[in-house]
């Protein structure tokens, strides 16, 4: 009987706590340039998500020959199933417990000295936990959602990153065991 109620309630703690650090997030992303769309993207965060390739994971298409903007994401261990270029990226949930994560975007087009005009926007999550940094150039630029950023296209193969930063006082909390069961006493 004691055996019985300490497993159920070890697994009630353990979903409680996987529901509260690690929170399930998704931000759509696309690319326009005049009448050329990339089509929606999407990164974030899933529970039985990896960090390399998974059913997730979306691969991109390759671009047109010609007259094209294309957007993909680089993962971070991609193997070798596909070319490195993915429409969606999903990662764990638990990667954002240490406060911050990283996607590396790449747009691509052939109309050089053009300006592409990317937008993010959140889909699901907390949107009063996550603040979001856009890296380029002009270095690490704190964005609001929905953010619409330019991006000039001069070599034909542009490279952003998207910093999402986790900033919820529960998941990042370190708490002993003692001052846990010292609440509910």
């Amino acid at each position: 009987m004691t055996t019985t109620r300490t497993i159920r309630f070890l697994l009630v703690l353990f979903c409680l706590v996987g529901a509260v650090c690690a929170q399930a997030i998704e931000l759509s992303v696309n690319a326009e340039l005049g009448f050329l769309s990339a089509g929606d993207h999407r990164l974030g965060t899933r529970f039985m998500a990896e960090l390399g390739p998974d059913f997730f994971d979306i691969p991109e298409p390759p671009h047109a020959p010609s007259d094209y903007l294309s957007l993909s994401f680089a993962l971070p261990e991609p193997g070798n199933v596909f070319p490195n270029r993915w429409r969606a990226d999903f990662r764990p949930e638990g990667v954002l417990n240490d406060g911050t994560e990283f996607w590396e975007l790449h747009i691509e087009s052939d109309h050089f000295g053009a300006m592409a005009m990317v937008s993010v926007d959140l889909i699901e999550g907390p949107w009063f936990e996550i603040q979001v940094f856009i890296i380029g150039p002009g270095g690490r630029q704190r964005a609001e959602l929905p953010v619409n950023f330019v991006v000039p296209i001069e070599s034909g193969h542009e490279i952003r990153w998207i910093e999402l930063e986790y900033n919820s006082p529960i998941a990042l909390e370190n708490t002993t065991w003692s001052v846990l069961k010292s609440l509910y006493r």
